[in-house]
């Protein structure tokens, strides 16, 4: 594509995480081969020096002359990275990111001359652009309810650490602990709804039980700034707030290593970097619960509710008195982590800005087959049958293979007459007619459903639409939900953007929402008919090994947790077929399958017996890796005596998975 992206906003050093946000679209966007124009004002220009050769600096004019330029430059598409669309009337297909409505919110804490301007600005960008991009799920949900626009008209391209943002310097930590002792974080300006009233209200409260206790602020000076200094000489915290201003980001890095704890108070956030930082730092997180606060930290951070500086205190109190709790969530955040890539952020936004260029109809689409597997599924074929024929793709062909069942299942195929084609006779199993339904396909592009879950509207189009302009692609994934036997939704599969090395931890690829070329399962083999309950998993593998694959971030299908299914009824085959297969494609496998193969077995309640004989498997398991094994085992028995189930197999809590 040929991109022109609008940076007049562009303030360097002044405008901070969406500075970041905007040069990591645009490194992501060149990475991914699209000729890029950067429309620059003057005091940006110099930093954008060292570029690659298919990014080029055009000098910034009015509207008019931008208009001439994207004639001239023949561009295929306008992309306004920093807030509002500008101009508002383009010849061209245009997107916007908009990171949040704050405005909106708190329109209290803008001037009234700014709070006019911008939501003039907003709205007419949000409901003029092709596209929107934002970075959270409460953001989006904020501007579909503000502005009234289509859903389905805006993308999420969440944001990651800064391409600096590299491991703390040992130095730099000692140094900071010698200068600050033992205290805990806020890096943030201080704007109004940044909250530090709250912060150091808690803080006094803190002092109490916890007298060497300090607070390290940092963060440009910004229009509530008096009002911070004030408030800290009112509560008598002269001598234990130490406001540090902007600093560089090693700094920044080694303050975060040697800190207690990070607080976030915010009350407000389109998306919060900060926690993410954290995470890849190891330092255990205490936020607001509030904004998109909670969806970005997950089960990583202890939350508490906003503006309640008791609430806040008791929180900080738990992180700093018990040691095992700060670890846990340090560990959950180095997980979580791996959610956030701006690999995975650029991918979303090519494949949106390609789809708002493309001409539809210019050629035949190609055609889909859809195989379905069936044994004894009569209660839930309807559903899985439906959700199939009643895609919105003009040209898909379903071949479901049944393997002899007698519960009723054949009658209700003949129901459907010709819409599918259809066998019923024995089998070798679920990856044998798979494979029998592969065989048949007349498809280019191939689905595979199990009888018991279904699509979601308009998956197969969404999922053909990127293979089709993306064919170097072998296979995509979207998003999944989990659904009980009557069809209640349980909650969402874990679904993360790809990752080679994280592929080997978990299963994050729900298998209904995967569709992928019918050349690429040839040249793999097809399924392994020797497995019985990880075929699925086997099969990404042996994929990522030939090519990565592509994540979308669109929910494209659910699948079906109850007592007799296998993910649930042979749990314990599960894990002992995934650690084999896991062994046969990398060699090692990392612990996190021992732990959960262990947990179930102890039904989550660990015991010195259960403990040692996970430690013994894992080591025998890698006897060829001793390094990696002394290094991870002690995390691995820590791991058994913690709370919940975090299995790697995507499933929803345990309780939740066994009311299914």
């Amino acid at each position: 594509m040929r991109i022109g992206i609008n940076l007049s906003q562009l303030n360097p050093r002044r405008i901070g995480g969406m500075e970041n946000y905007a040069r990591q679209m645009i490194a992501g966007l060149a990475a991914a081969g699209h000729q890029l124009w950067l429309f620059l004002p003057k005091l940006a220009w110099d930093t954008f020096e060292d570029i690659p050769a298919r990014v080029c600096r055009v000098r910034l004019g009015d509207d008019k002359a931008l208009l001439a330029a994207m004639e001239r430059l023949q561009l295929e598409v306008w992309y306004c990275p920093l807030l509002w669309l500008e101009p508002r009337f383009c010849p061209l297909p245009t997107a916007v990111t908009i990171p949040d409505l704050q405005h909106e919110v708190f329109p209290e804490y803008f001037a009234p001359a700014v709070l006019a301007w911008r939501r003039d600005r907003m709205a007419v960008s949000a409901r003029l652009a092709s596209v929107v991009f934002t970075l959270s799920e409460h953001a989006k949900a904020t501007l579909v309810n503000t502005f009234g626009i289509d859903p389905d008209k805006v993308a999420i391209t969440p944001c990651d650490i800064g391409a600096d943002f590299a491991p703390p310097e040992q130095e730099l930590v000692a140094r900071c602990r010698a200068t600050h002792g033992d205290y805990l974080l806020y890096p943030a300006n201080t704007w109004p709804h940044k909250d530090h009233q709250t912060l150091l209200l808690a803080l006094a409260e803190l002092v109490r039980t916890h007298p060497g206790l300090r607070l390290v602020l940092t963060g440009s000076a910004d229009t509530h700034h008096a009002h911070v200094v004030g408030e800290i000489a009112r509560l008598g915290l002269a001598d234990r707030v130490d406001i540090c201003g902007h600093v560089p980001v090693a700094r920044l890095v080694a303050l975060y290593a040697s800190a207690r704890a990070l607080v976030f108070p915010s009350r407000f956030e389109g998306f919060g970097i900060p926690l993410v930082e954290a995470m890849h730092v190891g330092c255990p997180i205490v936020c607001a619960d509030a904004t998109s606060l909670p969806e970005v930290a997950g089960d990583a951070a202890l939350l508490f509710r906003p503006g309640d500086a008791s609430d806040l205190a008791t929180q900080v109190r738990r992180v700093l008195d018990e040691p095992a709790l700060a670890a846990d969530l340090v560990r959950r955040g180095r997980r979580r982590r791996l959610r956030f890539r701006w690999a995975a952020s650029a991918r979303t936004a090519s494949a949106r800005l390609e789809a708002i260029i493309r001409p539809q109809g210019d050629t035949p689409a190609p055609k889909v087959t859809v195989v379905t597997p069936s044994y004894e599924q009569a209660r839930f074929i309807r559903a899985a049958i439906d959700s199939v024929l009643g895609q919105d793709y003009p040209t898909v062909e379903y071949i479901l293979v049944d393997g002899g069942s007698r519960d009723g299942t054949v009658d209700i195929l003949r129901e459907y007459g010709t819409r599918v084609s259809w066998t019923s006779s024995p089998d070798g199993g679920q990856a044998d007619a798979v494979n029998r339904g592969i065989e048949r396909a007349r498809g280019d592009i191939i689905g595979w459903l199990n009888s018991d879950d279904r699509y979601e509207p308009g998956a197969i189009a969404q999922a053909v639409g990127y293979l089709v302009a993306h064919p170097e692609t072998d296979a995509v994934y979207g998003d999944a939900h989990y659904m009980g036997a009557d069809g209640a939704d349980l909650g969402p599969y874990p679904t993360e953007a790809f990752d080679h090395d994280r592929l080997a931890e978990t299963c994050f690829v729900c298998q209904p929402a995967v569709f992928v070329r019918r050349a690429a399962l040839i040249a793999v083999g097809l399924l392994d008919t020797g497995l019985e309950t990880c075929m699925d998993y086997d099969l990404w593998l042996k994929l990522s090994r030939r090519q990565a694959m592509v994540h979308l971030p669109v929910l494209m299908a659910h699948s079906r947790l109850y007592p007799g299914n296998k993910t649930l009824g042979m749990r314990a085959k599960v894990y002992r077929e995934i650690i084999c297969t896991v062994r046969r494609h990398r060699g090692y496998v990392p612990l996190a399958w021992y732990a959960g193969l262990w947990r179930w077995r102890s039904r989550g309640r660990p015991n010195l017996a259960t403990q040692a004989a996970a430690a013994v498997h894992f080591a025998v398991g890698n006897w060829k890796h001793p390094r990696r094994v002394a290094t991870d085992l002690p995390w691995l028995l820590g791991h058994l005596r913690g709370p919940g189930d975090p299995d790697g197999m995507g499933l929803p809590s345990e309780p939740a998975a066994r009311e299914a």
